[in-house]
């Protein structure tokens, strides 16, 4: 939720390109099953991607992967790290 106010800002720099190419990656911390994160990561970014589409941008400029509690932004021994579950919006 703190991020999202965010989230116009880039959508604006992203509309103001030609082309523009939207990659959105869900991720997790390490608790739970490796299936569930890799959904739950995959949920994250399809819920963003809908926010991103309700701006006009168009869908097929948009691709949604998860990466589950792979390439965690903060290493730890605690597998409940709230800065590992986020959502990377990439603009190319």
């Amino acid at each position: 939720p703190e991020s999202r106010r965010f989230l116009p800002e880039v959508l604006t720099a992203t509309r103001a390109r030609p082309a523009p190419e939207i990659d959105i990656a869900g991720y997790t911390d390490r608790s739970g099953r490796a299936d569930y994160n890799m959904r739950l990561g995959l949920r994250r970014a399809l819920a963003v991607a809908k926010e991103v589409e309700a701006t006009g941008v168009p869908a097929d400029a948009i691709e949604t992967k998860s990466y589950g509690p792979a390439q965690p932004l903060v290493e730890t021994r605690n597998p409940f790290e709230p800065r590992n579950r986020r959502v990377e919006i990439t603009v190319r």
